[in-house]
């Protein structure tokens, strides 16, 4: 037994000997072969993209945990990063580590890659998906870097590479290969759809939130072989099974409705009816009714068109549902800018009031007409209920989008990738512009043919933009205005001037009769100064502006400011150019394409002013001021390219949108979710069930009890308790909230009444509506005072001097409530209860105008001094000066101060006292040749308290002035009288 198992040993060894030669040569021959392959191999575009993808995933995921922890003590160092706890040498081998990897796998991935695609022959056309979600991964790992996160995205676009890929090795039949590529993509479209939901019907279940990536591709995967199974099983096309499913495309609405109904039914019967069973009813009673429509043979099903119409939008909704639609929102902390939407909607169903006529909102209809649809279905709720519904402004803007893109990606589902996937989907088309997309297919469509119908469609677009949301509007009426005859001078084409002046003739004959209608109907004047006062607002671009539009020295401040308008103004030439002379490569795509770019350069342009205003550097935003300059750019780049395959332009357009944004953009991107992978881990209806638990539920909007008792139930109560309902108040500490917040009317045409009352025009508008009667109240300040008392560094008092006036003569402070000076008219009596007094106003205010006292001079120089009567001048011998008795306390008064020799920014200061108390500080600044400098004197609430005796003016610098006399003036333009009509 011994030796026989030796020889067995020794027959093994001989053995594995012989088979390791024999493998040796193979791997010489495999070397061999290897070597000839490297000499015939081809760099295939799609296979490139596909390597890179998949290289840099599995570098991403290798490096992307890595940390910089010390922990290496071998070597002692005691520098900045040992006290720190940071391992340098770490951070230097990541990136060497990440450098060779990438450098070594690229090609090694490729070769293999290609080997594959070559021995199983599938053609570049068969590699469309897996091309397009390995682009799209690209970016989103680029994206993720950027602390956009995106793990789940990205995992989601390889397992869709991998989807796509795996079968074009089983199936080797290329008309098989084709059908699944048809199929996928709407499998895919319609499992997000079947994902949404589920996500909805089980959204307090933890295994449903987390593993959503891993349930979507199941449904994909599952859904895409039922299809194919029962296509080879029971020879029914896949174009019929996918009618059978056209019900899906309802579930969106569906979800939306459902839910609705519950807090419908709650409000209205104070229950929660079931929700879910109403859904999957719903969605039931779709399914018969398509079911009994393809029996009796009326129903024709198109792929192309239903996915198109129908299937592609469902998923792009669903999509959006869960990331935009928050059925429960949490109380918002905003007093100013909500003020807009919520005073809107207040004026409208409270106190009956029509917008444009009796009152006007910054932004217009845009954000008043989601809460107009919420208050018609649910009624006037008096809380931020409606807020629920604004997410319909996203879905009217991303509906505009896919609208826009169907003629440049031309395949619905390459547009749903891309407004899934781009993570700067609202920055690079630019929400609020992108509306006025609607004027660019009017002209559009006039082109073609140009009859009246085609000019009033165009016209009414205009004025609905307009009223939409005038920033908007105005940039679009202005784009347009030049588009127009641009667009026909491209096309050789004359315009027609007949249609369009008829078309226009109608139109003003239409607005004349609906303003001569509400003219008679309104009070007289009336609509002639809210017109009037509508008008000075929207021009007051030096009331809102900031001094400075960057602080300091950039580079790129010029790139934004100077290049890229410039570069505007050439490609709008060249595009003219191009477009006249026809020198355009692929006229179908391109020609729409570049016309599109030259809109929105035009747009860009017209847009331009609002960055150089305010909203710009200064602000730390370049929004305003790039506007829809990298849609342009990326437009007028994309229509450069020849005629190029459906895949190669979603590849294109993509890479262009990202680039551009991301290279030009300056300030930094808002470090956040991408709204996929919003989407597949923190969708709004995430736990909605446990919102609605009967001790969880508090209503439609959450956390308002404590906010209210933060920030104004005291006030609220004090007018209930005081005041009838149709008494109001004055708000003159800029938090327009609290007159909705504690349903009051708002005493002035404007929404945010105190800050859009910015010239003496206004603010005299503003005082016809107040009598102490009406407002017996005001909200003077906030206490203690923060930005919105002194915007922008002007007080409220030195801005609105009219109106503080008016309040110093007619009202007092009476206390503190929720942390605001509350003042009463000075006729009234009401017990205080030990209320806190506001002390702030009783000290000495310092009004800084700096050059604008020399504007104030050189205004009523201009005008003649029409207005104002002088009532006292003196020569000035010393710095003190008595101030005679018919001076002190007077009301509307101007102190001009005249200068021997003016000098560059010598700053003057005067100072005000009664007796050794001092009353007010106002100061300001001198230019060079200038003698003549004004000031208010009667806008500090001491002065109309106390009686001045004398003041001092003294010269920063110098100890003497150089001021020659002065001289007082009563301003007799707007004299309000305190008539006690209460």
């Amino acid at each position: 037994m011994y030796y026989f198992y030796l020889a067995i040993q020794k027959h093994t060894f001989v053995h594995l000997i012989f088979k390791k030669l024999k493998t040796k040569f193979k791997i010489k021959d495999y070397i061999f072969n290897f070597k000839n392959d490297l000499t015939t191999i081809k760099l295939e575009k799609e296979i490139v993209l596909i390597s890179l993808f998949l290289v840099f995933f599995l570098i991403y995921s290798l490096f992307k945990n890595i940390n910089f922890f010390l922990n290496d003590f071998s070597s002692l160092y005691i520098s900045q990063a040992t006290k720190d706890g940071v391992d340098v040498t770490k951070r230097v081998q990541l990136f060497y580590k990440a450098f060779f990897s990438t450098f070594i796998l690229i090609p090694l991935v490729y070769f293999g890659l290609y080997k594959l695609v070559r021995k199983f022959k599938i053609t570049t056309e068969h590699l469309s998906l897996p091309l397009i979600f390995s682009c799209t991964g690209i970016f989103l790992i680029i994206t993720d870097i950027l602390n956009i996160q995106s793990d789940k995205s990205i995992l989601v676009s390889l397992l869709i590479v991998c989807i796509s890929l795996l079968p074009m090795f089983i199936l080797k039949n290329p008309k098989q290969r084709k059908q699944f590529n048809i199929l996928l993509p709407i499998t895919l479209s319609i499992s997000l759809v079947i994902l949404t939901g589920l996500l909805f019907l089980f959204n307090s279940n933890n295994i449903f939130n987390n593993y959503s990536v891993e349930l979507y591709l199941t449904i994909s995967i599952t859904l895409t072989v039922l299809i194919i199974l029962i296509r080879k099983t029971f020879g029914i096309p896949s174009k019929k099974q996918l009618g059978y499913l056209l019900p899906l495309f309802l579930t969106p609405a569906i979800i939306f409705l459902s839910i609705e109904l519950l807090f419908l039914i709650k409000l209205k019967c104070d229950f929660f009816i079931p929700y879910k069973k109403i859904f999957l009813a719903l969605m039931g009673l779709s399914f018969i009714i398509i079911f009994i429509l393809k029996s009796s043979n009326n129903f024709n099903y198109n792929t192309l068109k239903t996915s198109r119409f129908f299937f592609v939008p469902s998923a792009l909704f669903s999509f959006l549902l869960l990331i935009h639609y928050t059925p429960i929102v949490h109380q918002p902390t905003d007093v100013f800018e909500l003020a807009n939407p919520a005073n809107a909607l207040m004026r409208i169903f409270t106190f009956k009031e029509i917008p444009f006529i009796d009152f006007m909102s910054s932004h217009m209809f845009s954000e008043q007409f989601y809460g107009i649809l919420y208050n018609l279905i649910f009624g006037n709720s008096n809380d931020l209920s409606f807020l629920t519904f604004d997410f319909l402004y996203v879905f009217i803007f991303v509906t505009i989008v896919y609208i826009f893109l169907i003629k440049i990606l031309e395949n619905p589902f390459l547009i749903l990738a891309f407004i899934i996937f781009m993570p700067f989907l609202i920055n690079f088309f630019s929400i609020h512009l992108m509306y006025g997309v609607l004027a660019f297919f009017a002209v559009q469509k006039l082109i073609k043919k140009q009859t009246i119908r085609n000019y009033t469609f165009l016209f009414v677009t205009l004025i609905a933009l307009i009223l939409w949301r005038l920033d908007t509007g105005s940039a679009t009426l202005m784009a347009t205005t030049f588009f127009l005859p641009f667009a026909f001078f491209s096309k050789r084409k004359k315009i027609s001037f007949r249609p369009m002046i008829i078309s226009l003739m109608v139109l003003v004959v239409v607005i004349a009769i609906i303003i001569i209608l509400t003219y008679l109907l309104s009070p007289s004047g009336y609509l002639v100064d809210n017109f009037k006062t509508a008008l000075h607002y929207i021009s007051a671009n030096q009331a809102h502006g900031y001094t400075n539009i960057f602080t300091g020295t950039n580079h790129q401040f010029y790139i934004y400011h100077v290049l890229f308008p410039v570069t505007s103004i050439l490609f709008i030439f060249y595009i003219l150019y191009a477009l006249r002379n026809n020198l355009l490569l692929a006229p179908k795509t391109s020609n729409y394409a570049i016309m599109a770019s030259l809109f929105f350069y035009l747009i860009y342009i017209a847009n331009f002013q609002r960055g150089i205003v305010r909203h710009g550097f200064i602000e730390g935003t370049d929004s305003f001021s790039a506007s829809t300059f990298y849609l342009a750019t990326s437009l007028f780049l994309f229509s450069l390219t020849k005629a190029i395959h459906i895949k190669w332009k979603y590849i294109l357009f993509f890479s262009l949108s990202f680039s551009l944004f991301l290279f030009l953009k300056y300030f930094p991107i808002e470090n956040d979710k991408s709204d996929s992978e919003k989407f597949l881990s923190s969708q709004t209806l995430k736990n909605f069930d446990d919102n609605l638990n009967t001790q969880n539920f508090k209503g439609r909007v959450s956390g308002k009890k404590e906010y209210a008792e933060k920030n104004y139930a005291q006030i609220k109560h004090f007018l209930n308790k005081n005041f009838s309902k149709e008494q109001t108040f004055l708000d003159f500490s800029n938090t327009p909230m609290l007159y909705y917040y504690c349903q009051r009317k708002v005493p002035s045409y404007f929404c945010q009444n105190l800050q859009n009352t910015v010239d003496d025009y206004l603010q005299e508008q503003h005082l016809k509506n107040i009598t102490q009667k009406k407002v017996p109240v005001v909200i003077f300040s906030n206490y203690p005072k923060n930005w919105f008392d002194n915007t922008d560094g002007v007080p409220n008092e030195m801005r609105q001097y009219l109106m503080a006036e008016y309040i110093f003569d007619n009202y007092e402070p009476f206390g503190i409530m929720n942390n605001h000076s509350i003042w009463i008219a000075k006729n009234i009596n009401i017990e205080n209860n030990n209320r806190e007094i506001d002390t702030l106003c009783l000290k000495p205010q310092i009004h800084n105008y700096k050059k604008a006292a020399l504007a104030i001079s050189n205004h009523f120089k201009d005008k003649n001094y029409s207005g104002l009567v002088p009532i006292f001048s003196s020569s000035i011998n010393t710095n003190f000066i008595s101030i005679d008795t018919s001076i002190a306390k007077r009301k509307n008064l101007f102190l001009e101060i005249n200068l021997e020799s003016a000098h560059n920014n010598d700053t003057y200061i005067i100072e005000f006292f009664q007796n050794s108390t001092k009353i007010s500080t106002t100061t300001f600044t001198s230019q060079t040749k200038e003698s003549n400098y004004m000031i208010r004197v009667s806008n500090h609430y001491l002065w109309h308290k106390k009686t001045a005796t004398h003041l001092k003016i003294t010269q920063k610098k110098k100890k003497n002035t150089n001021i020659s006399h002065i001289t007082f003036y009563s301003d007799k333009r707007y004299e309000y009288q305190n008539t006690n009509n209460y």
